[in-house]
């Protein structure tokens, strides 16, 4: 009777390594199941990115301007296939001063944006317009990296210059 109760001694101690090996290969697979789902959200997200850019980079080669001085300020002509979905502005005046602007503005095809002179002695100057001391305005068109409004946009070369 004694060697019986070894056996079944022993039998309870040979269950222990098997459940830590079950559990062991159960935490295995769930850390790999974690690792895959966010590396394939991962991927997915760096998909969209880059499908999103190669779309503003397509935009951008359709995306054509060219600039003219009128008397109150500066007009800009859409000159390309698609609509323009804003315009970038960086003025330049004297002692190294410069200010930056993004004009959120829909520009169609074969039609035009004004931007009017105002005064910038406050210090920030009007939010669709130029500065009237300006010394060079540059402007760039801009289009965004897919269909939605409020989506960033992306500045399409190259830029046009006008020296007052």
């Amino acid at each position: 009777m004694l060697r019986g109760e070894k056996l079944l001694v022993l039998g309870k101690k040979g269950i222990s390594p098997l459940v830590a090996t079950v559990l062991l290969v159960g935490l295995a697979v769930a850390i790999i199941l974690i690792i895959t789902f966010w590396g394939r959200n991962i991927y997915e997200e760096q998909a969209e990115k880059s499908s999103a850019l190669a779309s503003s980079e397509r935009k951008c080669t359709e995306t054509s301007i060219d600039v003219e001085v009128i008397s109150n300020g500066v007009r800009v002509l859409n000159t390309g296939g698609i609509p323009i979905k804003g315009i970038f502005t960086r003025e330049e005046y004297g002692d190294d001063l410069t200010r930056l602007n993004t004009i959120y503005v829909e520009v169609a095809p074969g039609d035009f944006f004004d931007l009017v002179y105002g005064d910038c002695g406050d210090g920030v100057g009007p939010a669709t317009g130029i500065c009237s001391n300006l010394e060079t305005v540059r402007i760039w068109a801009g289009q965004q990296t897919g269909g939605y409004r409020d989506e960033p946009l992306v500045i399409c070369e190259p830029e046009k210059t006008i020296q007052k």
